[in-house]
C-alpha cells in the first residue's frame, strides 16, 4: 500500500505538502487506454470539480500500472474544509474498475458509482472503507482508524530484502 500526494506541483496542494508530492502530469499513460474517468459520472460532474481532479492521463497511467502488474489499485482523494468533506472519490483499477463519488457525506455517504457498463447508479457507503477492503485491508468500521495508533500498520508493510 501506497499513500503519497499526487497532485499538480503548481497548485495549493503542492504547496501544502511541501514536499514528497508526485505530479500526476508526470504519469500519463498511453493516449489508446480506454479509462473510466470521474467525468463518466456525468451531470454529477460539473466543471469546477472536474478542475479539481487529475487529467485523464494520469488515470490511464494508473490502468497501465494496475495491468503491468497484475495488481488492484485504488487511488482514493478526500479534501476536508473544518472537519467537513468538500470534495472525495475514488477510481478503482484490476478486478473492478469503477468510479465512485461522494455527493453527500456521513458515516455512510451518498456515492455516485459508474462501471465500465455506465451502469451508473447511487449507492450508500464509506468510499475510504470500499477502497481499504478492495485492497483487502478492511477497515472495522467507517470511522477512519488510519490515522490512529490502533490501525495494524505493519501488517500491511512492504517487505523489500536488504541490498
Amino acid at each position: 500500500m501506497l499513500i503519497r500526494p499526487v497532485c499538480d506541483p503548481g497548485t495549493d496542494c503542492a504547496e501544502w505538502h511541501a514536499s514528497g508530492v508526485l505530479s500526476w502530469h508526470a504519469l500519463a499513460g498511453q493516449v489508446h487506454t480506454p479509462i473510466l474517468a470521474p467525468a463518466s459520472l456525468g451531470e454529477h460532474m460539473d466543471s469546477d470539480l472536474r478542475d479539481e481532479l487529475p487529467p485523464d492521463d494520469f488515470f490511464r497511467y494508473l490502468k497501465e500500472l494496475s495491468i503491468a502488474h497484475k495488481a488492484d489499485l485504488v487511488y482514493f482523494y478526500c479534501f476536508m474544509w473544518g472537519g467537513d468533506t468538500e470534495i472525495a472519490y475514488a477510481s478503482f483499477f484490476g478486478r473492478r474498475e469503477e468510479v465512485s463519488f461522494v455527493l453527500t457525506s456521513g458515516v455512510l455517504s451518498q456515492v455516485a458509482r459508474n462501471d465500465t457498463n455506465n451502469a451508473l447508479r447511487a449507492v450508500q457507503l464509506d468510499v475510504l472503507s470500499d477502497a481499504l477492503a478492495y485492497l483487502e485491508a478492511p477497515l472495522a468500521s467507517p470511522f477512519c482508524i488510519l490515522h490512529t495508533r490502533g490501525f495494524p500498520w505493519e501488517s500491511f508493510r512492504l517487505r523489500v530484502p536488504a541490498l
